[in-house]
């Protein structure tokens, strides 16, 4: 019973001498806190709106964002534009560093000096892709559903890790 320990040590041992060593591949770990920046095309008369967002992730697999997008309108009528604050859940991986994403939050909209109430919850998915430990690239759909009707907001977001 004492031999049998030592000999597969040493066959384990000779198996590895034996191989070219291979590099090992981990997926990068996912930050904390990231920012990000982008676009998202409305389907309801605003053409192209500028964003703004922060991520937290609270696990790999679960992360609260809030996005300003910015309405183009006159300079004169102050910062104007709309907010989603939503709850993200990282389904798995499609391929090394890609991961589909599922999104339910909740959207409102600004003007100068007032933050108004939500008027339409959100339902989305899309795909975030890794890019490195700092940097991530996300994109998807997400349906707005409100009082005006349902709505569809197509966009995309370069992320960057602020606390890694």
């Amino acid at each position: 019973m004492g031999l049998l320990p030592l000999t597969l040590v040493v066959v384990f041992s000779a198996d590895n001498l034996m191989q070219s060593p291979q590099p090992t591949a981990s997926a990068p770990r996912t930050p904390w806190i990231e920012a990000g920046i982008g676009a998202d095309e409305s389907f309801d008369g605003h053409v192209l709106l500028p964003s703004l967002d922060v991520r937290v992730n609270v696990t790999p697999r679960w992360a609260l964002t809030t996005t300003a997008d910015f309405w183009l309108s006159s300079p004169l009528k102050g910062l104007r534009g709309a907010y989603l604050v939503d709850l993200q859940r990282a389904l798995g991986r499609l391929t090394r560093g890609v991961t589909p994403v599922l999104r339910i939050g909740l959207a409102g909209d600004f003007v100068p000096r007032s933050l108004r109430r939500p008027f339409a919850a959100v339902i989305g998915a899309g795909v975030r892709a890794r890019l490195s430990s700092r940097w991530s690239l996300d994109g998807g759909a997400q349906l707005l559903l409100g009082e005006g009707g349902p709505a569809l907001l197509v966009g995309g977001r370069l992320h960057l890790a602020l606390i890694p």
